[in-house]
């Protein structure tokens, strides 16, 4: 009797949910910042996206698999084997959380991160537990490595910046691929308190993070002790800087012709294209002797 009983309520549960999967489904629409190329593959012209956020999209093989290591070992170790949430994680974090009287942790997954960022709310335990039911969704609706793309390109970086696409090319004027270790584990503690770890040339904080995550790293032979001493002694240099805005005539035709396309590449010549704007601008100011300004 109590089998079946306990049958008949996973069952309601499960009826329960997937009446709410189909009547409440997650809105996952992410806006991204279009960039037009050059004929060479160098970026030309970068814009906001449609929600004002400079966020430049990063297909998952752009990312390098030590990025992927790092990030998944500080934020969610157990992301390719749970359903979007760790019920261990989840019960000891609400257990300390209850003693201590304060919050000490969120046992958040990658997942529920997503779901967070995509449908941004107050920290409450309902939102909490709202956050759970979109994970759950959306590992129904998505492969773990979509779930963790969209991850790589929600991450706040402070400001109008998400993405560890943008955050490299804003702060290290380099690709992804080409980060140092330094650099990946900056890139990775910072979305955790995006306010006042600032990507800005001596924050303290950042390095002090910084160090203790490579400590960790260490501990756990996720990076060797050479690995570990070049890291933590590398220079800590982030300079904000401003993306490309290179022929923007052009590459603003090209973005209305293609409004919903994110990468355009181009057939321009970046070469050719900088000669004859140096020419111009240089028979430009010889004009302006002679008054004529435009």
């Amino acid at each position: 009797f109590w089998i079946q009983c306990s049958n008949v309520g996973i069952a309601v549960r499960f009826a329960l949910f997937l009446l709410l999967h189909f009547v409440c489904p997650p809105r996952v629409r992410i806006d991204y910042s279009r960039i037009v190329y050059s004929k060479e593959g160098e970026i030309l012209h970068v814009t906001l996206s449609n929600d004002h956020k400079w966020r430049i999209k990063a297909h998952l093989k752009e990312i390098p698999d030590r990025t992927k290591e790092i990030l998944l070992y500080k934020e969610d170790k157990y992301f390719y084997q749970h359903l979007g949430v760790n019920p261990i994680s989840i019960i000891t974090s609400l257990f300390s959380n209850t003693v201590s009287g304060k919050r000490l942790s969120g046992a958040s997954t990658i997942t529920m991160q997503v779901a967070r960022l995509l449908e941004p709310k107050k920290r409450t335990y309902w939102n909490k537990i709202v956050e759970i039911f979109r994970a759950i969704q959306l590992e129904l609706l998505f492969s773990k490595d979509e779930i963790l793309e969209m991850y790589c390109n929600l991450l706040p970086y402070g400001g109008n910046y998400e993405g560890i696409k943008t955050a490299s090319f804003f702060y290290f004027q380099k690709p992804v691929e080409k980060l140092s270790l330094a650099q990946i584990v900056s890139l990775t503690i910072i979305p955790n308190k995006p306010t006042s770890l600032r990507l800005q040339e001596g924050n303290e904080q950042i390095v002090s993070q910084r160090t203790k995550w490579l400590e960790e790293l260490k501990i756990d032979d996720v990076i060797t002790q050479k690995e570990f001493q070049e890291a933590k002694y590398e220079p800590f240099e982030p300079k904000r800087t401003k993306l490309p805005n290179f022929a923007p005539h052009f590459s603003t035709r090209l973005s209305l012709r293609y409004p919903r396309t994110t990468e355009i590449y181009s057939t321009l010549d970046a070469r050719i294209q900088q000669l004859a704007a140096t020419l111009t601008k240089n028979y430009s100011a010889r004009l302006h002797s002679q008054g004529i300004y435009n």
